[in-house]
């Protein structure tokens, strides 16, 4: 990096951190992290044995109902290393989603610029993904974050954890850091009280965040049912229940049908039991129990208890021990959610039956296997019954986890309050257009300037709005920047002046329709904003002497737009107002030393470097610069929202720094 790059740089370095940012899957917070009016899909997905499963949600309107769902498995090490992300991600979506992602279903080498030109266009430019958290075993805090939480990009270890709670959220904020995407982690306690699946601020290790989110949607449908029990047929067989007044009352885990043939294979010699492959035979039963007159007339079971034939036997012997599993399972279901009942006098006893739900890939065998006289399956033990109406009502069912997760977001639909200030002007600044400058050469008295258009997707939150960082989506290449807030405003007052690239665009009806929208945050960005303020009145200063907002922003040499200091900034306002400066922001750190020795990172026209903050360059500690001297030897001067946003850059690149492991008075020092 050469001297006049640093300088070109320098220009809007105290409005502007232009490092793109590290994605992360944040803690959801309702009311605000609900899906917006103006989206028309959203995602959710959760992992399981066999890979990942999706759901695709409708919009608001339709009640965020879930429309299609799909597996697939999860990515693997050549989806994790390539270096076209969006290539990745193309073949783990259906056909919707990538046309509203991409605007195509083709593979192409540009899908990350599509991307972003398919952002641009749409009211809300981010598609939310909700993830249900990986680790449900791992001990947390007992309470959900609160609307009013505050996110710190450096130190925040709560409501934005860093990817890497277990292989799914590690791939998932891989598969999608190349397009305009709201990561948001739905939590156990998101469905039910803390109380009910914690034990010592533990969750039950049973209890995952699926199963629970499966209960929750089972209530919603069956509110007046004595009780639900939830069978899991899968590659392990599972279950979990809640009694009539919607609390649980606990699980079990074992084995699964296939899990038990494959056992008796592998824990035995090879010639003494053979493999019976599951899902064959569970076709074969299948077929039996729907045209068992045709098939086998004469015979009374599909599996006779005592066979003659080894993988009869073996077939009789795992079936059969699933069936009384089973059985026990639901009357010992019964037997608990029933007491309960009768003695609770206060509350009358519901009148409908308990409800079984069978879900999983096992599911209908289940429902046969329940069925009068285990439907001819097996032979059932001399004088056994099986619990059925009025008692208990069974039910095959799919998805219900993504059905969980629509009721969640109905529920908090409706206890939705209204938005406090900020809140309301951060959701009008998502979907924004803005512009940046861009100069096509690094000499700044000779450039030609002009400008990039963008997309302003996402914001990570501050202590307040002030210290908020606006995630800025570029039309050309869908790279992605930060930006603080008075970065933000220049942004939009370039926009304002400049438009979009090309008069015929600048015609079309989403072009008029950002911008009418964007008219009217610029005039409200001053109210919400003591940093706004101070801004606009430097900018229209300079644009009065200067012309244009361009041209301002360009040479960065009008009062208060090169000044980097607060106590020159203090004086340029006191100047054109007769005003002193604002109180001070809250501060995100105790003592400006404490970054000294951090490695930072930074682009300069397109490529990385690295760098050190060694020494406090200015004496205001209210208000300090952090000196950097990168590794080729050349220097600036860092405001807070650049240390930020150098080191949330350094976090994500650090592996391709030749002195990351290096301790830090070496690093200060260049040694290699």
């Amino acid at each position: 990096m050469s001297s006049q790059q640093g300088e070109v740089m320098a220009v809007t370095a105290a409005t502007t951190a232009a490092s793109p940012p590290v994605v992360t899957i944040e803690d959801a917070v309702f009311p605000r992290d609900l899906p917006s009016d103006d989206e028309k899909i959203f995602l959710s997905i959760f992992g399981h044995a066999g890979g990942w499963k999706w759901a695709m949600h409708e919009c608001r309107s339709v009640s965020f109902a879930p429309s299609t769902f799909w597996s697939t498995p999860a990515p693997n090490q050549d989806d994790r290393e390539n270096n076209e992300q969006c290539l990745a991600l193309h073949q783990f979506l259906t056909t919707r989603v990538l046309e509203y992602l991409f605007g195509t279903t083709k593979v192409h080498p540009n899908l990350k610029r599509s991307a972003a030109e398919q952002a641009k266009k749409r009211q809300v430019p981010a598609l939310t993904v909700y993830i249900l958290a990986s680790n449900a075993s791992k001990s947390i805090e007992p309470t959900v974050a609160t609307a009013t939480a505050a996110v710190d990009p450096l130190t925040s270890t709560s409501s934005s954890r860093t990817a890497g709670q277990g292989d799914i959220e590690r791939d998932v904020v891989t598969l999608f850091k190349d397009v305009p995407v709201r990561l948001l982690r739905l939590l156990p306690e998101h469905f039910f009280a803390v109380e009910q699946h914690h034990h010592g601020g533990v969750i039950h290790p049973f209890m995952t965040t699926e199963r629970l989110a499966a209960l929750y949607g089972a209530k919603g449908n069956h509110p007046s049912s004595r009780g639900i029990l939830i069978i899991h047929g899968g590659d392990v067989l599972s279950y979990s229940a809640m009694d009539h007044q919607g609390k649980i009352v606990g699980g079990g885990v074992s084995p699964g049908i296939g899990m038990r043939f494959r056992s008796l294979f592998d824990y035995s010699a090879e010639e003494d039991f053979p493999l019976v492959h599951w899902s064959d035979l569970r076709a074969k039963i299948k077929e039996y129990v729907h045209r068992k007159d045709i098939v086998q007339p004469k015979k009374r079971s599909f599996v006779d208890t005592f066979s003659v034939d080894i993988e009869d036997s073996v077939v009789a012997g795992v079936i059969s021990e699933v069936s009384v599993h089973a059985r026990n399972i639901v009357k010992q279901f019964l037997d608990l959610v029933s007491p309960v009942v009768e003695a609770d006098t206060s509350v009358e006893p519901p009148r409908t039956p308990a409800i079984v739900l069978l879900e999983g890939h096992d599911n209908e065998f289940l429902f046969d296997l329940l069925g009068d006289n285990s439907s001819e399956i097996c032979p059932m033990e001399p004088g056994v019954t099986i619990p059925k109406k009025p008692q208990v009502e069974y039910c095959c069912r799919k998805n219900l986890t993504a059905y969980g997760i629509q009721r969640l977001l109905v529920v908090q639909s409706r206890h939705a309050s209204v938005c406090d200030p900020d809140e309301t002007i951060r959701a009008e600044i998502i979907g924004l257009r803005g512009a940046r400058i861009h100069t096509d050469s690094v000499k700044v008295k000779t450039t030609k300037a002009s400008s990039r258009r963008g997309t302003f997707v996402a914001i990570r939150r501050g202590h307040s709005f002030d210290d908020d960082m606006f995630e800025f989506l570029y039309d050309d290449n869908g790279e992605k920047d930060y930006v603080d807030v008075t970065g933000l405003y220049d942004s939009i007052r370039l926009y304002l002046e400049v438009g979009e690239d090309g008069p015929d665009v600048n015609t079309k009806k989403w072009a008029k329709t950002k911008r009418i929208e964007t008219v009217a945050v610029e005039k409200t960005l001053a109210d919400a904003s003591e940093s706004v303020r101070h801004r606009k009145v430097e900018l229209d200063g300079a644009q009065t002497r200067d012309g244009t907002v361009l041209g301002v922003l360009a040479k960065g040499e009008s009062e208060g737009i090169a000044d980097v200091t607060a106590k020159d900034k203090g004086e340029n306002l006191e100047k054109k107002t007769g005003k002193k400066r604002g109180g001070k922001r809250r501060r995100e750190y105790n003592e400006p030393e404490e970054f000294l020795g951090r490695r930072v990172a930074k682009y300069f026209d397109g490529e990385l470097y690295f760098g050190t903050l060694d020494h406090i360059a200015s004496e205001d500690k209210n208000d300090p610069l952090w000196h950097v001297t990168y590794d080729d030897d050349d220097e600036e001067d860092f405001e807070y929202n650049q240390v930020k946003a150098a080191l949330l850059l350094y976090e994500e690149m650090q592996s391709e720094d030749p002195k990351h492991n290096l301790p830090a008075k070496r690093a200060r020092k260049g040694e290699q």
